[in-house]
């Protein structure tokens, strides 16, 4: 989505009560509309603006709103009618329904749900905790670069590329301690470039950016992975089970396999978890030999490494059109659906 503006809690044409508003939530593709709550010099609040908006705003949740505060990525797109027409804004939500009595413009019973959301741009502010406001930012840089405006080895408030930078990448091959991977970049009088964070994440990190020290972070989970075979493994799986799914779906399988190494009903490696016996369709099919890792599944992976999980504990997934006749669907409880893919455990 092109013409996304990145702006602060100051440059934004503000929500006004009672006023509806458009929601694209970024990672499920669902859009959703908001009626304006309140808003201040922090951040702003809405409800949902009909029943059936909710139903598609509780789909992104996983059907929950109770305590759901976890950041979302989203675009929020404003129109108040004063000539410059919609306009389109990286920001961030979540998904935890609260305060029920400052909700004002719409009746609890006919929205399908009471209290209300917080929306967040650059700049907010917030009375809870320092880790959630950080989480919102950090959510609102998020949208922006999947919107198609942010590069993709950095989320930096500043968007100016390098002056120097070419106009299109070439990819480059590198060996990750035995493992071939293409990364995007180009030689140039014999020197190399490449894209810091696509290489990072190749090698197991999780690259971030910390608004409050205007710096970008690289951490890596040392206690799950250790060997660059397992990343190669997991990017493999995600891609031959969850290709096709949005950023979360890649990231709930990534989820999955990290769910059975923790628990005592698997195995105790990546590759004792992924080659279990009849496990995993693509190891038996041949699918996971021949799969090709994109930037996509390497983020999902680094996403699923650095603590983001939509699975709810989940052990076991297959085909939505399979929930029926599975084992899992027989003989397991059924979670939730995302996607393609029903989830148990």
């Amino acid at each position: 989505m092109k013409n996304v503006e990145l702006v602060t809690i100051r440059e934004l044409p503000w929500i006004n009560r009672g006023h509806v508003y458009r929601v694209h939530d970024l990672l499920t593709g669902l859009k959703y509309n908001i009626v304006g709550e309140h808003n201040n010099q922090r951040h702003a609040d809405y409800v949902c603006a009909t029943r059936l908006d909710t139903e598609l705003k509780l789909k992104t949740a996983n059907g929950n709103f109770n305590n759901n505060w976890a950041a979302r990525p989203v675009i929020l797109t404003i129109d108040n009618n004063d000539g410059r027409g919609a306009r389109h804004f990286a920001a961030s939500t979540h998904n935890a329904a609260h305060a029920p009595d400052m909700t004002r413009w719409r009746n609890p019973s006919e929205i399908g749900h009471s209290g209300h959301f917080c929306i967040w741009v650059l700049g907010g502010t917030t009375g809870g905790s320092e880790a959630y406001r950080r989480s919102m930012i950090e959510a609102v840089h998020e949208a922006y670069r999947l919107a198609g405006n942010m590069p993709q080895n950095a989320d930096s408030a500043n968007t100016v590329p390098p002056a120097d930078e070419p106009p299109s990448l070439n990819t480059v091959k590198f060996n990750l301690n035995g493992i071939v991977s293409d990364i995007e970049g180009y030689i140039e009088n014999g020197i190399t470039w490449a894209k810091a964070r696509q290489l990072l994440e190749g090698l197991g990190y999780c690259v971030g950016w910390d608004h409050i020290a205007g710096m970008v972070t690289v951490e890596r989970n040392e206690g799950l992975l250790t060997t660059t075979e397992e990343l190669d493994i997991l990017h493999r799986i995600v891609w031959a089970e969850s290709r096709g799914e949005d950023l979360q779906g890649q990231i709930l399988v990534a989820n999955v396999v990290l769910n059975r190494l923790n628990s005592p009903q698997f195995p105790d490696t990546i590759q004792e978890v992924v080659f279990q016996t009849n496990q995993f369709e693509p190891v038996r099919s041949g699918a996971f030999d021949r799969a090709t890792p994109t930037e996509k599944q390497i983020q999902a992976v680094a996403y699923a490494l650095s603590g983001r999980d939509y699975s709810q504990g989940a052990l076991w997934f297959n085909g939505t059109h399979m929930r029926e006749t599975s084992w899992a669907g027989q003989n397991r409880h059924h979670l939730f659906d995302h996607g393609g893919h029903s989830f148990y455990i």
